[in-house]
């Protein structure tokens, strides 16, 4: 294979993945590079063996058992793009890791959701484009069941009218790696105040933005920038539930998609329907949300 190509093969590998995913890989390779050289390992390729006394050491840190499995998939990804074994897959290495989570498991803490109970004491201030932006983030975002990568990759051009509402064309997800076509449909809201449909149509109107990234920076002098990053996203909802006089500790970027999905399931729309709006491919995982069926169903049973 020649240079020209091996550099397009790297390349088109690269892109395989989204940009976070990509930083986090990166972040954890250095990590365990530094480690290597500290303690004179050899980090490439990795033994199982030296995996495990870097994720014995990683659990001696008092990491998260998510952050562990991050860690042991960044290392295998990084040998597997170069054709090399991954030291993930030796049964010593999953035996250790299967003994590292009986150990240090914790409690999943869970984001609370926010739902139109919660912003509808809440007036915008549709005056500044701040409090356009805040709105529109806040009404798409849960109608959408958004994740926040996925509400700053929206394009104007992915944008569409429709009968009900809106059609978004999201062309990438966490679980749409590929770019598959995927659309999400945003229902006009009779109350025209919380509409998101109305929230969009007032934003590119008073901004103008005709093309691009629906969602953009505003600097101090109130001009807009690129597309509002997924961190500055999640700070715009903790803010926002803060002015409500919530604990915006308990909130983050994901508790407008958990918000839309416990106030669907409380108001009895199917499981599957909810699933399907939520890009779920198993069922499971969107039953997660319903926090509150059972305990109605077995309200009167004694």
């Amino acid at each position: 294979m020649d240079l020209a190509i091996q550099q397009k093969k790297k390349d088109y590998i690269s892109n395989s993945r989204a940009d976070e995913t990509k930083r986090a890989i990166a972040k954890h390779w250095r990590h365990f590079i530094d480690w290597c050289d500290n303690y004179n390992k050899d980090s490439y390729p990795c033994s199982p063996e030296i995996l495990c006394e870097y994720l014995i050491f990683r659990a001696g840190q008092g990491v998260k058992i998510a952050t562990i499995d991050q860690v042991k998939w960044a290392i295998d990804f990084r040998h597997r793009v170069s054709d090399m074994p991954t030291p993930g897959d030796s049964s010593v290495v999953k035996s250790l890791l299967a003994g590292i989570k009986r150990k240090h498991r914790a409690r999943i803490v869970q984001k609370k959701a926010l739902t139109p109970d919660n912003y509808k004491k809440l007036s915008f201030d549709d005056n500044h484009l701040q409090g356009l932006r805040e709105k529109m983030i806040i009404l798409l975002g849960f109608a959408g069941a958004f994740r926040r990568s996925e509400l700053a990759g929206i394009m104007v051009e992915d944008i569409e009218q429709t009968k009900q509402g809106l059609r978004i064309n999201l062309l990438f997800s966490k679980t749409n790696q590929e770019g598959a076509i995927e659309y999400i449909n945003i229902v006009r809201s009779s109350d025209s105040e919380y509409c998101p449909v109305e929230a969009v149509s007032k934003w590119l109107s008073d901004t103008g933005i005709k093309s691009g990234a629906l969602i953009r920076s505003i600097n101090k002098s109130g001009k807009l920038g690129e597309k509002l990053s997924t961190v500055s996203i999640a700070k715009i909802i903790k803010f926002t539930c803060a002015k409500i006089g919530l604990d915006y500790q308990h909130y983050s970027g994901h508790s407008l998609r958990a918000g839309f999905a416990t106030y669907a399931l409380d108001n009895k729309i199917p499981p599957h329907i909810v699933a399907k709006h939520l890009r779920h491919k198993k069922l499971e995982t969107t039953l997660r949300y319903d926090r509150n069926s059972l305990a109605d169903a077995l309200e009167n049973l004694y």
